[in-house]
This record gives C-alpha cells, sequence and structure tokens, in this order.
C-alpha cells in the first residue's frame, strides 16, 4: 500500500523588477540540448525561467531541461504529471528566479512515476499537429493524478505547431492558465487557454490523493538564488 507524504508548500519571496533590464542574461537550452549558452532578456520585467521534465512517450523514461527568458505572467511555478494513457506520461516541475543568470546552476526534481491505478478513469486523446482533441477512450489513472484534465497550446519554437491533449492530471496542472509554459511530448509550449479539469471520471469513493511526494527541494550552486515558487520536502 502506497503512503502519500504530505506536501510542505515553502513560497519565496520575488524581488520587484523595474527599469531597464538590458543587462538580464539567463541560461537557455532546449529539451535534449546540452545547457551552455547564454541569452539576453532585453524586455523590461523578463526573468529566468528552468522547466525539468521527465517523460515515457517515447516507450521508456527520458529527462531533458529547458532553460530561457519569459515573462513573470507566462510562469506559474508548479510540479505535475499528466498521463495520457499508460505508458505516455509527462512529469514535470518549473521555476522563475530575477537576477541574472538565476537560472544557471538551478537543479529541480520531477515527481516519480506510479503504476498505482487509484479508481478514476477519464477521457484521453492527443492531437500534436491540431487544437482540437476529442477524447475517444477512457485511461486509468495513476498515483495522485486524481483529476480529468483537457488543454491547449502552441510551440514556443514553432507558432504554427499546436497541440492538445486530455487525460490524467495531478490537480496542481489545474491551476495552470493561458500563456504559462509547459512541457508534451518532447515539447514545450504555451498555452493558448486556461486548463480545464473535473473530477468525473472517478470510479465510487476513494481515498484523498491531493497531496504529491516529490524528490527534495530546487538544489542550487553557488549563490542564494530567490525563487518564485515552491520548494518541496518531505517530512
Amino acid at each position: 500500500m502506497e503512503t502519500i507524504m504530505p506536501l510542505v508548500l515553502i513560497f519565496s519571496l520575488l524581488p520587484s523588477v523595474h527599469g531597464d533590464n538590458s543587462t538580464m542574461e539567463c541560461a537557455s537550452c532546449y529539451l535534449g540540448e546540452s545547457c551552455q549558452h547564454k541569452v539576453n532578456c532585453t524586455d523590461a520585467g523578463m526573468i529566468c525561467v528552468s522547466l525539468e521534465v521527465g517523460d515515457t512517450f517515447g516507450g521508456g523514461s527520458s529527462d531533458g531541461v529547458y532553460k530561457g527568458c519569459t515573462s513573470p505572467r507566462s510562469c506559474t511555478p508548479l510540479v505535475l504529471t499528466m498521463s495520457v494513457m499508460p505508458g505516455r506520461q509527462v512529469r514535470s516541475n518549473l521555476a522563475c528566479c530575477a537576477t541574472s543568470g538565476c537560472n544557471d546552476q538551478l537543479t529541480l526534481s520531477v515527481p516519480s512515476t506510479s503504476s498505482w491505478k487509484n479508481g478514476m478513469y477519464c477521457p484521453a486523446c492527443e492531437n500534436q499537429n491540431s487544437s482540437l482533441c476529442e477524447g475517444q477512450t477512457d485511461t486509468p489513472c495513476t498515483g495522485a493524478e486524481e483529476s480529468c484534465i483537457s488543454l491547449e497550446g502552441v510551440s514556443i519554437g514553432n507558432s504554427n505547431h499546436n497541440f492538445s491533449m486530455r487525460g490524467c492530471a495531478t490537480p496542481s496542472a489545474c491551476t495552470m492558465k493561458e500563456n504559462d509554459l509547459m512541457s508534451f511530448g518532447g515539447d514545450v509550449y504555451r498555452l493558448t487557454r486556461n486548463a480545464t479539469c473535473t473530477n468525473m471520471g472517478s470510479l465510487g469513493a476513494l481515498p484523498s490523493l491531493a497531496t504529491l511526494v516529490f524528490q527534495g527541494p530546487p538544489h542550487i550552486e553557488g549563490a542564494n538564488v530567490p525563487l518564485l515558487g515552491p520548494s518541496y520536502s518531505k517530512e
């Protein structure tokens, strides 16, 4: 029987960013790339972002990281997992910081996979070439994925590349809103609408799974970096 540990949320304060931000630099890399590059975030108010990803879309577990700069309004720090069907799951952890180069040594942990079926079923589908996805099959939800989610977005690398998905998700994923960043199937997308979630897939009365177990807090080497968002620890 799985033991669900309580989630401890520790919110850090993000300093306000005012005026000219032309000297702001952020580490930059795409999923699967080495993070050895820098990008100038020349627009005032831009901050650094780091998105750690683990997915099983390719038939095995694949990890990667996206780093760059973004608007604070497009950066909702959270940890989540989402599944389209057994064996096709994305796990991610996103954090932001607001000092030059602060995401360079920022290392995040993603949730572990779970094969424990929690009793929920959700309509499931995926389409990485269209903004329309109609769930035709029901997929069993596992672990702490107790919500049925629907998402749409556009690739940040190719504005003509849309995606849509429906499936199971942790409740944290339901807080995502329009313009937030997320990973799906080996690409990074900006959402074109708020996440839509329901709990209507539940079969019978189940114990609450609203807490998640994570692998420890973000680790930052070197200077103390102010983060926008939660860090996590086991009790």
